[in-house]
């Protein structure tokens, strides 16, 4: 009986002695969805810290920029109303439930700091995790294959 080699598709018709390359097409598979989801986790999270970055950015401009300068202020994506500065020195920080505090701009680009070395690092142990599950998956593809 020839074995398919193509992640995902395997025989439906097996012998009993061919069972164990069975749970290797499924073993396979299932690595293969887990880098899959890993990988994904990852680029989300990346975009999160591009989103930081950004934030990051529009504080240190809104810092330089005077009182009384008109400005664009974001409503939603992509909608924007025309706004003049009233306050460079301290912004509002959403804490949840309709909350908000006071903070300064060197306050809140410190906890935006910290969020941001949290994310890192948490790309950083996915990345981990992703090189070596998809060690792991090309290991159990080359075993299956010469099998």
């Amino acid at each position: 009986m020839t074995k398919n080699k193509e992640i995902g598709q395997g025989s439906t018709d097996l012998a009993a002695g061919d069972m164990d390359s069975d749970v290797s097409i499924m073993d396979l598979r299932e690595l293969h969805e887990s880098v899959e989801a890993l990988s994904e986790t990852a680029q989300k999270m990346e975009e999160q810290l591009d989103s930081i970055k950004i934030t990051k950015n529009a504080i240190s401009t809104i810092v330089d920029t005077s009182k009384g300068t008109e400005i664009l202020a974001p409503l939603a994506d992509g909608i924007f109303v025309k706004a003049k500065l009233h306050e460079d020195k301290t912004l509002l920080v959403h804490i949840g439930a309709g909350k908000t505090v006071e903070k300064t701009a060197s306050q809140v680009k410190e906890m935006i700091g910290r969020h941001e070395a949290k994310l890192s690092e948490q790309i950083k142990i996915l990345e981990k995790q992703i090189e070596d599950q998809g060690g792991k998956l090309i290991e159990m593809m080359s075993s299956y294959e010469s099998q």
